[in-house]
């Protein structure tokens, strides 16, 4: 069925198939009513006001209906026109109201308006414009609320035409609209705005005399009729029009054509870089703004386009100095004075040549490639400091660091514009490559790969005649030799990302280089102690590192933090690699990062827990990078010391898999080091395979454990593996498990080993409720509470508090479920305690369900199947037989439907939705 199209910018039209439909008087109010409110319900009661004012008669609500149900019968809107509490919703899409096409037509142009595509934001604005056939909603019944509403549209179409005159001007079109303003003034007296415009418009039309008569006849209507002086912003432009400001000439017409270069390829993205830019660049004090960025980050390309925007500003236009071929700064001011073509037949030094040539003269230069030049910066400052008119765009790896320089720091392309990018080029490339037969998560993933690299991507993309994206992104392992070529056509430095990187490596000094190498031996960034602790060269890393930041081959974020692109670091890697000192650079950060997990080990237990938590996910990639070194070059001792501390924030995250993964690694290449280097980590693996549901391995890694801490005399070591070995045979329905824990919580009380004894308490607790003696966990409940609050170690606190909210509502004292339950999802929440939350879904589900709210309870379970599938996170046996009776509980009250249909609604919850619904009483 075809869709109507109503049209309100004028008389109220409705239109089925090209062909209009009537409808009658009271039902054509409604309409219009429901056509301003689109897409929002409408009370009932509001609709009654507006349709009878201050008279609705006793029949009023079921004459609405009447008028609702003739609606949907005359226009055939019954799946559009709905019944939603408190009243009614009208659902349009964009294309078929007017308004809104206006609306979107006018958001279009105000956003070409920002990056000074003025040409395209005035045909923008005359599109939308004339969508208008006269007053809006001229013909409906001119009740308050369409009255308020006609005077709103009327605002909005006079703005889109003071916008519209601005986009005109803006592009040297000031005869054309003389008249138009002219009759608009007249219509319009008190907007000062129409008033400017037709000023500047009959100045720049060589009509001076007639621009003042036009400020004589506004401040006539102002004074005269509102008693008020026309604003500064009128009074301003008279003093300029007669003082023949320079400021208020006309554009430059496209009289002849730019000198800048024309580029093969539209800019794709960069809409927020160019409007950032702009910015800066209508800042007077901003007369040298440099462009900064990695090679490939498109930094020409972005300042060529910014050029070809701001060039109608300059009378004398732009002019585009290419600095790539030249290694000597003393030519830097020649190459300029080449571009601009300034004859010099006295054969006068350039610099006094360009001081003379520009003294006056309004020029925007754009310096392109400037990191070989840098030393020619100082004279470039002095140029702009000479000459008032000129502005200069520059193009650099490095900022030049001189006086009254702003820097631009260009990023990598954002994930969807970094996809368009791909699309668009492969398309190219390939005219079959249809992106809708792909993969998104492919493409996504392959951008991120690239790093957002503009470069990267465009050559990633000419692959596209031979490998779809997935088997190139399977071939990214060493994507500086995938990348192989690009366009025959572009600089040298850019047919291949290897190319490019090695042009800003070339002009490194060798303390320089030598740095940058060793950076890469750390993955996901560093701080500035591990660099000096990894890196040696203590006197001169500071400035080394400072001017590989200046030329974006290292970031540095707000935080402090360093980086490198994963394309740079690759490259690095190399040099690393190559380089005679590789493996004592290699073990330096390994032995670094191991003191982090030693220490966070420890913290992870205390009240810095949070801290150290964020401190874990930051480092975690070196952490990784350090343990695959250490097991590549066969240093098992620096394994096992660097892999068993990381399981504590391994299980706190979640990670069981990857975790359990890299301690069997580890494991099955260790034999002849320290048993007391080994007890731990087994006992570590064994936590972790009954993390993800592997208890036969968990079995027999906890009695490894246990045997290898009596050979080496640690109880409190033997009481964590007993504990284990206990939580395991609890899991299978073995209640001989509970005997194993309880020993394991006498011994760590014996050794005063208190977060062990908390732990072993929370699963005494567990294998009382499992066994039906809810009295004993409450028992159990205040001990375990206690002693993890003694202890601040929010992990431990999670589980003492979820262990006695679920004895509490398992016994129905649901208000003191509610408090611990909220006490538990609050420290869970402090450290990203994944695992528990999860817990506590259920928890709260079944409070829910004891307290009649049985939707509620059902969103609940959905959200924690969902969260835990989706994380890894795993139910123990008690639990899941737990969720079980509650999902048959809700089955009785809810029915199948109505319980799939909130089980459904709780999937789509987020982890952190999830966890607000559960807290909300």
């Amino acid at each position: 069925m075809v869709a109507p199209e109503y049209r309100i910018l004028g008389s109220l039209e409705v239109v089925v198939g090209n062909e209009p439909v009537a409808v009658a008087t009271k039902p054509r109010l409604l309409l219009a009513l429901l056509l301003l409110n689109a897409n929002r319900v409408v009370p009932a009661e509001r609709l009654i006001d507006d349709l009878w004012e201050e008279r609705p008669p006793e029949t009023a609500a079921n004459t609405l209906q009447a008028h609702v149900s003739q609606l949907r019968r005359s226009l055939a809107l019954n799946g559009d026109l709905i019944t939603q509490a408190p009243g009614y919703v009208l659902r349009v899409e964009p294309e078929q109201l007017d308004l809104h096409q206006f609306e979107r037509l006018v958001a279009d142009a105000r956003a070409a308006s920002v990056v000074r595509d003025h040409a395209a934001a005035a045909a923008k604005l005359r599109e939308a414009l004339a969508l208008w056939r006269g007053p809006a909603l001229t013909d409906v019944a001119p009740v308050a609320a369409i009255e308020h509403e006609r005077t709103r549209l009327d605002e909005l179409r006079l703005a889109a035409l003071e916008e519209r005159f601005q986009a005109e001007l803006a592009i040297g079109a000031s005869a054309e609209v003389v008249a138009e303003l002219d009759a608009l003034t007249r219509e319009h007296p008190f907007r000062e705005r129409l008033w400017a415009q037709l000023m500047l418009a009959l100045y720049r039309a060589g009509r001076q005399t007639e621009a003042l008569d036009a400020y004589r006849r506004a401040r006539f209507a102002l004074v005269e009729s509102v008693g008020v002086e026309p604003g500064n912003e009128l009074q301003d432009l008279e003093r300029a029009i007669l003082r023949h400001d320079p400021k208020l000439a006309a554009p430059r017409r496209a009289a002849r054509a730019s000198a800048l270069p024309a580029l093969p390829t539209s800019l794709v993205g960069r809409q927020r870089e160019l409007e950032h830019a702009l910015a800066l660049a209508d800042d007077p004090f901003v007369r040298l703004l440099t462009l900064t960025g990695p090679g490939g980050i498109g930094k020409t390309r972005l300042a060529i386009e910014l050029a070809r925007r701001l060039e109608p500003e300059f009378a004398d236009g732009a002019a585009f100095v290419p600095l790539a071929p030249i290694v000597d700064a003393e030519l830097v001011l020649a190459s300029i004075v080449q571009a601009l073509e300034l004859p010099n037949p006295g054969g006068v030094a350039a610099g006094e040549l360009l001081r003379r040539s520009l003294a006056d003269r309004p020029v925007l230069l754009v310096l392109d490639n400037f990191e070989q030049v840098l030393g020619a910066g100082p004279d470039v400052a002095g140029l702009i400091a000479g000459a008032p008119l000129v502005q200069a765009i520059v193009t650099s790896r490095a900022a030049l660091r001189v006086a009254g320089e702003h820097e631009f720091v260009v990023p990598p392309l954002p994930e969807e514009d970094a996809r368009d990018l791909f699309v668009q080029r492969a398309r190219a490339t390939n005219a079959r490559f249809d992106p809708t037969n792909e993969n998104e998560a492919v493409l996504g993933e392959l951008c991120r790969r690239l790093d957002g690299l503009p470069l990267a991507i465009e050559l990633a993309a000419a692959r596209m005649k031979l490998l779809d994206p997935a088997a190139l992104l399977a071939r990214l392992g060493n994507r500086l030799d995938v990348l192989g070529s690009g366009s025959r056509d572009a600089p040298a430095r850019q047919r291949t990302l290897r190319a490019t990187i090695d042009w800003s490596y070339d002009l490194l000094e060798p303390t320089e280089q030598f740095a940058f190498a060793r950076l890469a031996a750390f993955a996901g960034g560093w701080e500035l102690d591990a660099a000096e602790a990894v890196c040696g060269q203590a006197e001169s890393l500071l400035a080394d590192l400072e001017s590989l930041v200046d030329k974006s081959l290292v970031l540095r974020s707000a935080d402090g933090r360093f980086s490198m692109l994963e394309t740079v670091r690759q490259y690095a890697l190399e040099r690393l690699d190559a380089a005679i000192d590789a493996p004592s650079v290699r073990l330096r950060h390994a032995e670094y990062f191991l003191e982090i997990a030693r220490q966070g080990e420890q913290a992870l237990l205390g009240a810095q827990a949070p801290e150290w938590a964020e401190r874990f996910d930051a480092e975690h990639d070196n952490l990784r990078a350090a343990l695959s070194w250490s097991l590549a070059v066969r240093e098992h001792a620096l394994a096992l010391r660097l892999v068993t501390p990381l399981v504590r924030y391994w299980h706190l995250r979640g990670h069981f898999v990857e975790g359990r993964a890299w301690l069997v690694q580890v494991l099955a290449v260790t034999g002849d080091e320290a048993d007391e280097l080994r007890a731990p980590a087994f006992h570590r693996a064994s936590v972790l395979a009954r993390s993800v549901g592997r208890d036969a391995e968990a079995i027999r890694f906890a009695d490894e454990s246990l045997r290898l801490y009596r050979l080496v005399g640690d109880l409190t070591g033997q009481a964590s593996a007993l504990m284990v070995r206990g939580c395991v045979d609890l899991n299978q329905g073995d209640p001989r498990g509970g005997t194993l824990v309880a020993e394991a919580a006498e011994l760590f009380r014996a050794t005063g080993e208190r977060h062990g004894r908390v732990v072993a308490l929370t699963n005494l607790m567990v294998a009382a409720m499992a066994r039906g003696d809810g009295e004993e966990a409450l028992r159990l409940g205040p001990q375990c509470l206690e002693l993890a609050r003694e202890l601040g170690n929010a992990v431990v606190l999670a589980l003492a508090a979820f262990n006695c909210a679920l004895s509490e509502a398992l016994l129905g004292r649901y208000d003191e479920a509610r408090g611990h339950l909220t006490e538990s999802i609050r420290a869970s929440g402090t450290i990203g305690y994944r695992e528990e939350i999860v817990y506590c879904l259920l928890a709260a589900g079944l409070v829910a369900a004891g307290t009649g709210q049985a939707d509620r309870a059902a969103t609940l379970v959905g959200a924690l199947d969902e969260i835990a599938l989706t994380s890894g996170t795993p139910i123990d046996r008690f639990e899941r037989a737990l969720r079980e009776r509650l999902l048959g509980d809700l089955r009785l009250v809810l029915g199948e439907d109505r319980l799939a249909a909130q089980l459904h609604k709780g999937s789509e919850l987020s982890l952190e939705a999830a966890t607000a619904l559960a807290l909300t009483t």
